[in-house]
């Protein structure tokens, strides 16, 4: 008998994952899968502290006493401008025979006064100066972010790239696995469904022949498909609707057709309760005397009428039925 529907729903699953191709479109799949990429994010500390550099920047700031350089400047100048305003006031005081005069001082401050705007000059310069390194230095934070930000775009880029390629193969390995499932389903299910088609075939084959053995009363076809138990009843039936035939065919006795109809069968007339065979010599009467000795046809009866016979008085079961024909008898 081929396997039940339930049956094979319930191992379909175990079959079809056990088929060889899906197995390998299976293993390709899963193997696809182990190779998904990752993105390392190499640059991406590199982004973040550059980025952090370039935002927590202070703003400019500049003091001239903290630049060691512009009093470098400074202590020259103010030297220079000292020297100069003595020569200055020495020559004056020359010119007057030697004497010092508010001349001389004024002509010695003015000298020194120029040192004095030189070296504000220089400030300006040296404050220029370091505006501009906090220029640069701005600029060469902004390089460094947008190289190391590149830098990771770049990275970024190929991991998507790499990401893309891999759900396109692994997209196709999935449509290869689901193919190569589908397909083994559908052999499992076509097998399936032939042995089902065969074993509809043979039942409606067994089917027809035990009907046509059961037309005459014989219904080991159908105890073979349904078993003793149901043939028998499915005999009883039978015997019921075909009484004569049943009868006739040995399925059933002579007291069991008059269970059944309420008479014995036509041509036996019950003797004493006992059945015999009589040989049948043509003759009806001489017959039926000679089954029952000492009796006479009924007054009034003409020879060869033995519908009615005076022993059986009034009991139905001997002449129930008129007698045509020679009477058989058990011995």
């Amino acid at each position: 008998m081929a396997t039940s529907y339930d049956d094979w729903r319930k191992n379909i699953n175990e079959n079809v994952n056990s088929d060889a191709d899906y197995q390998a479109a299976k293993a390709k799949l899963d193997e696809t899968a182990a190779n998904k990429p990752t993105y390392a994010g190499t640059y991406d500390a590199d982004v973040a502290n550059a980025y952090n550099n370039l935002l927590n920047r202070k703003g400019f700031e500049y003091n001239l006493d903290d630049d060691a350089l512009y009093q470098q400047y400074a202590d020259k100048y103010m030297a220079a401008g000292k020297l100069a305003m003595k020569n200055s006031m020495g020559n004056a005081a020359a010119l007057t025979g030697g004497y010092g005069s508010s001349y001389g001082q004024a002509v010695g401050q003015q000298t020194y006064d120029s040192y004095l705007q030189g070296l504000n000059d220089k400030a300006l310069e040296m404050y220029d100066r370091a505006y501009a390194r906090y220029q640069d230095e701005g600029d060469r934070l902004k390089d460094a972010y947008g190289l190391a930000k590149d830098m990771g775009d770049t990275e970024y880029g190929r991991y998507r790239d790499e990401m893309s390629q891999w759900n396109t193969d692994r997209g196709y390995a999935t449509d290869e696995a689901n193919l190569a499932w589908n397909r083994a389903y559908q052999t499992d299910s076509d097998a399936y469904n032939r042995a089902m088609a065969e074993e509809e075939q043979e039942y409606n084959r067994q089917i027809d022949y035990a009907q046509t053995l059961a037309a005459y009363g014989d219904f080991s076809g159908f105890a073979e498909i349904f078993g003793e138990d149901r043939a028998a009843e499915m005999q009883k039936v039978w015997n019921a609707g075909n009484v004569d035939l049943a009868y006739n065919s040995g399925k059933i006795t002579a007291e069991e057709y008059k269970a059944m109809t309420g008479k014995y069968p036509p041509g036996y007339k019950k003797k004493g309760g006992v059945w015999g065979p009589k040989k049948d010599d043509g003759d009806d009467i001489d017959n039926f005397e000679d089954n029952y000795p000492g009796s006479e046809p009924a007054a009034g009866k003409a020879a060869g009428d033995n519908s009615q016979h005076p022993q059986a008085g009034n009991n139905p079961n001997y002449y129930d039925i008129p007698i045509t024909g020679p009477i058989r008898y058990l011995v």
